[in-house]
């Protein structure tokens, strides 16, 4: 059985766009591409009445970067999640960064019960 990393990673390399756990470090010999993603998490345990859990609650953040509202991107990545067992939560732009990382930010909320 595939890890929730693993599982997730094989999602969001559907989109083809570059995509990191966590944000990365951008520099001349890292260049920062055009568009791409970073996804966060947390996670809360769903507990039995005998105070075991076979299952997580995945909470995930996937943030977009690109230079311009790209709604066929974000339609995109809502329905590969979907059709992976994700739960759309909800999202919205957090702004226009004007140091870095010189993009337009979205973030697109998502969560799943996962057996562990």
């Amino acid at each position: 059985m595939k890890s929730i990393y693993e599982y997730i990673d094989s999602i969001l390399s559907e989109t083809g766009l570059p995509f990191y756990h966590g944000m990365p470090e951008f520099d001349e010999q890292n260049p920062e591409p055009e568009k791409y993603l970073v996804y966060d998490e947390y996670e809360t345990p769903v507990y039995l009445g005998d105070g075991i859990y076979p299952r997580k609650r995945y909470f995930f953040t996937v943030n977009i970067f690109t230079p311009y509202a790209d709604e066929n991107l974000f339609k995109g990545l809502e329905s590969r999640l979907i059709r992976g067992g994700f739960v759309y939560t909800g999202g919205g732009k957090v702004g226009e960064e004007k140091t870095f990382p010189y993009k337009e930010q979205y973030y697109k909320e998502f969560q799943i019960l996962w057996e562990v």
